[in-house]
């Protein structure tokens, strides 16, 4: 079994940390940002900070919208998405202004509702509920927990995409989602300690 990965760098953020976590994981990452290569990818991991906006045009800029859907959509490529990376899997994005995603998945992302949530950005650890049939999370024990950081959350998300959610304060945030061969984790794995080098480990060994 290979534990190839290929992790796709739009050029955000700091990757350090999840190519640690990746290798402390049993896997061994490719860092690429080269249309081909996500292609022939055996596994494709798609983590990210910041904004839906900047993210939604450095895939722009480095033209990989096209390349990161025929692997995913058609050649059925298993990915993994988390916080920002999750989020760009939706068909479009409402932070500061609307822009358009990958289109993997039918939802949209929009604000966590401030009357709700009281504080933002959801910072720090939550546990996870309904984690039944979620395959990332085989083997743990129920309710465990993640880290978060972020002020926007997938919602709108069409039947037929498999949920789990998690508590902030008044507010439900879809905290993974799953649908196929496509993976996405609100929370950060490389943040998550145990529990995120486990959610890792799933991916490359049996997604």
């Amino acid at each position: 079994m290979s534990k190839d990965v290929t992790v796709i760098d739009i050029g955000i953020g700091n990757l350090a940390s999840v190519l640690k976590a990746i290798k402390k994981a049993g896997g061994v990452a490719t860092l690429t940002s080269d249309a081909a290569t996500i292609l022939s990818a055996s596994k494709l991991i798609f983590p990210g900070v910041g904004a839906f906006g900047p993210g939604s045009a450095a895939l722009e800029q480095y033209n990989l919208t096209n390349p990161i859907r025929e692997a995913v959509l058609v050649k059925k490529i298993p990915i993994l998405g988390f916080c920002m990376g999750m989020q760009l899997f939706a068909q479009r994005g409402y932070e500061n202004g609307d822009f358009p995603g990958l289109g993997l998945l039918p939802t949209e992302v929009r604000q966590l509702d401030i009357a709700k949530c009281r504080v933002l950005p959801h910072m720090g650890w939550n546990n996870l509920e309904s984690i039944d049939g979620m395959r990332l999370f085989e083997g743990l024990p129920p309710s465990p927990d993640f880290y978060f950081v972020h002020s926007y959350h997938m919602t709108n998300i069409a039947p037929g995409v498999q949920v789990s959610y998690c508590k902030y304060a008044d507010e439900c945030v879809a905290a993974a989602v799953q649908f196929e061969n496509i993976y996405g984790t609100q929370f950060h794995p490389e943040k998550s300690l145990s529990n995120g080098i486990h959610v890792l480990k799933k991916f490359i060994q049996d997604a």
